[in-house]
Parts: C-alpha cells; sequence; structure tokens
C-alpha cells in the first residue's frame, strides 16, 4: 500500500523497489509495501524549504513547471530538485542531489541537468537546457555533443 501519493510521474525502479518524489521528499516503496523516505533525518529540514549551509532548500510541489527527474546508476540515486529562498514559490533554480543507496549518505553535484538518463553500463546521462549531453561522473563531466 502506498502511504503518501507521488507528485509527479517521474520514478525509477531500483531492484524491486520503486523511487519516487512525494510532497516529504524521496521515497522507497518496496514490492511488501515497506515505505521508507530517504531524505530523513539527513537533509529533511531542506525539503521543508528551509536554506541550510548557504543550500536553498527544495520548493515542496512544483509539479506542472518543473520535472522531477532521477535515475540509479551504481547503486547511486541521482535526482534533481527545484530550489528557493525560504518564501518562494516558484523555482528559482535548481540542483543535482545523488543519494548512496549502500552507504546512506547525501551529496549534492554541481550540474543542473534537467533530465537524467542511467545506461545498461551505469553511466549518467544529464540532458541540458543549452541542448547539450554530458556523462555525468564522480570525477568530471564530458561534454557528449561536437559544436
Amino acid at each position: 500500500m502506498c502511504i503518501h501519493s507521488p507528485v509527479c510521474r517521474d520514478a525509477v525502479v531500483y531492484k524491486t523497489s520503486l523511487i519516487y518524489y512525494t510532497p516529504f521528499g524521496w521515497t522507497i516503496l518496496s514490492t511488501g509495501g515497506d515505505h521508507k523516505p530517504i531524505t530523513y533525518p539527513n537533509i529533511h529540514l531542506l525539503y521543508t524549504q528551509v536554506t541550510r549551509y548557504e543550500y536553498p532548500g527544495v520548493l515542496k510541489l512544483i509539479v506542472d513547471s518543473f520535472r522531477y527527474s532521477l535515475c540509479v546508476s551504481k547503486d547511486k540515486i541521482f535526482c534533481v530538485v527545484p530550489t528557493g529562498d525560504d518564501n518562494d514559490t516558484s523555482p528559482s533554480g535548481a540542483r543535482l542531489e545523488v543519494y548512496d543507496l549502500l552507504a546512506q549518505y547525501w551529496r549534492p553535484l554541481n550540474y543542473v541537468p534537467t533530465l537524467l538518463y542511467a545506461e545498461e553500463d551505469g553511466n549518467v546521462i544529464g540532458f541540458f537546457a543549452d541542448k547539450h549531453l554530458n556523462s555525468l561522473d564522480q570525477v568530471d563531466v564530458k561534454t557528449l555533443n561536437a559544436t
């Protein structure tokens, strides 16, 4: 049974679970019905639209104007979230966050793709607003388009 409904169409399957975005942050729903919010307790304040340590908070519900893109690669969730100041109602930016499913910690990446895709070999492709495709990596970003 789904305790918290998704707020967008973006979701991804990881092993036997479904990962999706709720009004309370990212959630893992297993086939047995177990519900696990993964933003709590580490970064849950950011997901209540509170700026912390110079990171703008994540806006709660921007369903029609923002795509909560995500993918899973090498036991890590790559996800894009809208950001803004404490009283914003429309996004003033976005952030790419990575959650390590094994070590259970979050980290930001300094790229803001509009869509994400994980290839079978584990490579993560970011689709950017400037019409470039980049291969996202822990070490660097490789531009795939020739301009």
